[in-house]
C-alpha cells in the first residue's frame, strides 16, 4: 500500500506541476519484428535479441506507454494514469467533449523484418458492432480469437524512416489483368473470376485455391520473374516495373508462408516502395500489408486487425471480407520538404515532420489540445512555455532532453514550445473536428 500511495502522490505531484513528460514506450514484440532495427535507430537494448516489432507512445491499454522522470528513468505510472487524473487539463475540454478521456491517437515506430498479416481495419460502425457482437459471445478481450479489441476504428498514416514497403489497395481491373497475362496458363482461373465476378470474386477465389493449385502460380511466377527483372524486359516502362516488382514480392512471400493463398496477394494488390520521408494514408477499409522496413505510424486509438493471412495470428477471413472495400484504390504517396505536415483528413490525428537544427524553432499552438513529440534522430530538445494556473499571464519555463526512441507529451494546457536539435522530430496532435 505505502508503494502505491507513494505513486499516487508522485501522479498528483506530476499534475499540479501541469507540465510535461518524458515517455518510455511500450516494446511489442511480435514474431514479424525485426531484432536489429529499433536497437540500431534507437540505441534500445536487445541483449536477447528478439524480435522488436513496434514501439507504441499512447494510452490504448493493450500497450501502455511509461512516464519518466527528467532524469529519463520510467516511474511508477504510465501516460493512461497521467491522462485520466485530469483529463480536462490533460486533453483540453474540447477533445474531452469529442472523445472522452483517452487520447484519440496512438502514435507508433513499427520496424519490419518480415512481411505483416494481410489485413483491413474497420469502420467505426463496424467496430462498434464487431465489439458488442463479441463482448456478447464472452470473448475476453485478451484472447487470441478476439477480433475486435475496442470499440474504435484505425484509420492509419505511415511515415517511412527507412525504405519501406507495402501492399496496398486492390488493382484496377486492367492492371490486375497485365500482371496476371505472363502466367495465364497456371492462372486463367482468376482471369476468368475476374471477368465473371470482379476483383471481388477474384479475391474469393484466390483465399479458396487448393495447395496444389497455390503451388502451380507460384511455380509460374518463379519461371517468368527472371523475364520481368530490372535486367530483361521491363524497358523502363511503368507497367512493366510494377509486374515485376508484384512476382519478386510474391516468391519473397512464398518463402515466409509457402502454403498461404495470401502470398498471391501481390497480384490483386498494389506493391509499393517509399523513400524514408515519404508517407501512405489508409482509411478504413483498405487491404494491405507492410512488407518492410521502419516507419513511424500514427492512428485513431485503435487495436482493431481483421487478418486474412499471412500471419500466425488469428484469422477471420469472413470477418475481413465484411469490412474490405473491393473499390480499386492506389493511395497517393505523400512527400514534402524536410519539415514537412502529412496531408491527413482524419479528426483523431495529424502528423508533421519536424527537421531541427541547432538554431531554435518555435512551434505555434493553434488547437491548444495534447500532442506527442517523437524524436527519431539526433537529440531534440524541448522547452515549453506554460502556466501552473492555465493563466497565460505567469508563464513558467520547463527544458527537456529527448533523445532518439523517447517521446515528450504536451498536455492541452501548454502554449508555444521551442525546439533545438540537431534532430528529427515527428509531432503528433489531434486532427480538426469536421465541420
Amino acid at each position: 500500500m505505502l508503494m502505491e500511495e507513494l505513486a499516487v502522490a508522485k501522479l498528483c505531484f506530476h499534475m499540479q506541476q501541469i507540465s510535461p513528460v518524458v515517455l518510455s514506450p511500450a516494446i511489442q514484440r511480435y514474431d514479424w519484428g525485426s531484432p536489429t532495427d529499433i536497437p540500431r535507430l534507437f540505441g534500445i537494448p536487445n541483449p536477447n535479441g528478439e524480435a522488436m516489432a513496434e514501439l507504441w507512445y499512447g494510452t490504448h491499454p493493450d500497450g501502455l506507454t511509461q512516464v519518466c522522470d527528467i532524469t529519463g528513468a520510467p516511474v511508477e505510472y504510465d501516460l493512461r494514469s497521467f491522462v485520466q487524473q485530469d483529463p480536462e487539463r490533460s486533453l483540453g475540454p474540447d477533445v474531452v467533449e469529442r472523445f472522452g478521456s483517452e487520447l484519440p491517437f496512438l502514435l507508433k515506430v513499427i520496424a519490419a523484418g518480415q512481411p505483416l498479416s494481410l489485413q483491413a481495419h474497420p469502420s467505426k460502425d463496424q467496430a462498434e458492432a464487431g465489439f458488442a457482437r463479441e463482448e456478447c459471445l464472452g470473448i475476453p478481450q485478451g484472447a487470441p480469437h478476439r477480433s475486435y479489441r475496442d470499440r474504435n476504428h484505425k484509420p492509419e498514416l505511415v511515415a517511412a524512416l527507412t525504405p519501406f514497403g507495402a501492399m496496398v489497395g486492390f488493382r484496377d481491373p486492367g492492371a490486375l489483368e497485365h500482371v496476371i497475362a505472363p502466367i495465364e496458363a497456371e492462372a486463367g482461373l482468376l482471369l476468368a473470376a475476374l471477368a465473371s465476378g470482379g476483383v471481388e470474386r477474384l479475391f474469393d477465389d484466390v483465399l479458396a485455391l487448393s495447395l496444389p493449385q497455390l503451388q502451380s502460380i507460384i511455380n509460374a511466377v518463379q519461371r517468368v520473374a527472371p523475364d520481368e527483372s530490372g535486367e530483361r524486359g521491363i524497358g523502363g516502362q511503368e507497367q512493366d516495373s510494377a509486374r515485376a516488382l508484384c512476382y519478386q514480392t510474391i516468391l519473397r512471400l512464398a518463402l515466409a508462408y509457402p502454403n498461404d493463398p495470401g502470398v498471391l496477394a501481390p497480384l490483386y494488390l498494389n506493391v509499393l516502395h517509399l523513400d524514408p520521408g515519404a508517407a501512405l494514408c489508409l482509411p478504413a477499409g483498405v487491404l494491405h500489408a507492410y512488407l518492410y522496413g521502419v516507419g513511424v505510424e500514427i492512428m485513431a486509438n485503435s487495436n482493431n486487425v481483421l487478418r486474412g493471412g499471412l500471419t500466425s495470428k488469428y484469422v477471420d477471413r469472413e470477418e475481413l471480407r465484411r469490412v474490405v472495400s473491393f473499390e480499386p484504390y492506389l493511395p497517393p504517396v505523400l512527400s514534402g520538404a524536410a519539415s514537412f505536415a502529412f496531408p491527413t483528413s482524419f479528426e483523431e490525428f495529424a502528423l508533421s515532420r519536424l527537421e531541427l537544427t541547432a538554431s531554435p524553432f518555435t512551434v505555434a499552438r493553434s488547437n491548444a489540445g495534447p500532442e506527442i513529440l517523437l524524436c527519431t534522430k539526433g537529440t531534440a530538445r524541448v522547452k515549453v512555455m506554460a502556466d501552473a494556473n492555465g493563466s497565460a499571464n505567469q508563464p513558467c519555463v520547463q527544458d527537456l532532453e529527448v533523445p532518439a526512441g523517447k517521446a515528450v507529451f504536451v498536455p492541452a494546457f501548454c502554449t508555444d514550445f521551442v525546439l533545438t536539435g540537431p534532430a528529427t522530430v515527428f509531432r503528433a496532435c489531434v486532427g480538426t473536428a469536421p465541420a
